[in-house]
């Protein structure tokens, strides 16, 4: 088959679009390791552990853990930073529940 000038990649015909289609990678899966695997690795590390040992040990990728001993003051979360605060979300909930019981529900 024929290839585009233009995009010398692609192909001319019918079936150009079903292997691009086929082509689309799915999202990634994040890992999942908790959150006491990785203070228990940076622990190790602290006390002399490899990275690389400690990873295979705890079962937490390498580079989460140099991260985390290039940066230990963040907290850091997936996403953008939350609006409200804990606090806030509380008293919004609680605030909610109060009105609900008195027979005014929140509607929007």
């Amino acid at each position: 088959m024929a290839k585009d000038k233009a995009n010398p990649g692609l192909k001319k015909g019918k079936d150009s679009l079903n292997e691009i289609n086929k082509k689309k990678k799915s999202p990634k899966k994040r890992k999942q390791y908790s959150l006491e695997n990785i203070k228990l690795a940076l622990e190790a590390i602290n006390k002399g552990m490899s990275k690389k040992l400690a990873s295979k040990t705890y079962g937490v990728p390498r580079t989460t853990l140099i991260f985390h001993t290039d940066h230990p003051d963040k907290n850091v979360r997936p996403g953008p930073p939350t609006v409200l605060t804990a606090k806030e979300e509380e008293d919004l909930v609680n605030w909610i529940k109060l009105n609900s019981r008195k027979g005014f529900p929140r509607r929007k």
